[in-house]
């Protein structure tokens, strides 16, 4: 009995590819026809079995490449699983920021209204300077309302003055500036 011989549509159908697939495959594997009946090319059986080995099982190379392009993905998607994290991180902390910032804006602005409200009742009660340096010094130290040097809302300079005033006769008086070391060493000497 002869053994069953297959055109390359045939050796198509059978892998499941397109002809130009198959004769691809013969031309780069160098496989020659068994026979050749008028125009057709006949190849043998063991050219079908070679062809879906070839083409229908992935190669080592492909394998290898499809191992590395899985690992490299997995690497992505943990990098994008933790950058998503920081800014998540990230967005917490500028909402924090923001209350902060808030509630600082709110101690400032209480803070600014408290000696607003010192200086017009000073400019009423002369003794008012007295009660308005007690209240300056149980702010904070790095309040804002310490560090308003201009007057705001009618209230004068010279009220403003005679608080700096007060408060710096309680104070030892330093000479600052650049040259302060300068100043310093002449008047040890």
């Amino acid at each position: 009995m002869a053994e069953k011989l297959y055109t390359s549509q045939e050796l198509a159908d059978n892998v499941g590819v397109s002809r130009s697939t198959i004769y691809r495959f013969l031309k780069v594997n160098q496989i020659k026809p068994v026979k050749i009946e008028g125009r057709a090319k006949l190849y043998a059986k063991d050219t079908l079995k070679k062809a879906q080995q070839e083409l229908l099982l992935p190669s080592a190379t492909a394998k290898k490449a499809l191992a590395h392009d899985t690992k490299q993905l997995d690497k992505l998607q943990e990098q994008l699983e933790l950058i998503n994290e920081q800014l998540q991180e990230k967005d917490r902390q500028i909402a924090e920021l923001h209350q902060l910032i808030d509630h600082q804006q709110k101690l400032t602005l209480a803070a600014t209204k408290q000696i607003n409200d010192l200086l017009a009742l000073q400019e009423t009660d002369p003794e008012a300077i007295k009660v308005a340096a007690e209240e300056l010094k149980r702010l904070p130290e790095n309040s804002a309302a310490q560090h308003i040097l201009y007057p705001t809302q009618g209230v004068s300079y010279k009220t403003t003055n005679a608080i700096s005033a007060a408060e710096e006769k309680k104070r030892p008086k330093r000479r600052r500036g650049l040259f302060s070391w300068f100043r310093r060493k002449k008047n040890n000497d």
